[in-house]
């Protein structure tokens, strides 16, 4: 078997890898950066991770972890006319 069968995947492999984990860094998606390496060129990848802005990492976990937690909002029971009613004794919508 040749060396360069073997090579020239293992290598395309480890850039794809590294380009994955320079979009990391830069507040993008490890995963999607290192398959389009994969699938693409890690040459293409690199200019194109280069080209596009970093991303804070305040944006990255704002788009991942809310800081407000979510709250379940409470059901209102509707009466049997239809209409909305306050469950606190206060006034009808």
């Amino acid at each position: 078997m040749n060396m360069t069968m073997i090579f020239v995947p293992a290598f395309w492999l480890v850039l794809s890898v590294i380009v994955g984990v320079a979009a990391d860094t830069r507040g993008r998606s490890f995963v999607g950066w290192f398959f389009g390496a994969l699938v693409f060129s890690p040459l293409l990848a690199v200019l194109l991770l280069l080209a596009v802005p970093a991303r804070p990492k305040s944006e990255k976990k704002a788009a991942v972890e809310p800081d407000v937690p979510y709250k379940r909002q409470r059901q209102v029971p509707i009466d049997f006319k239809g209409s909305w009613q306050r469950t606190d004794g206060g006034t009808p919508y």
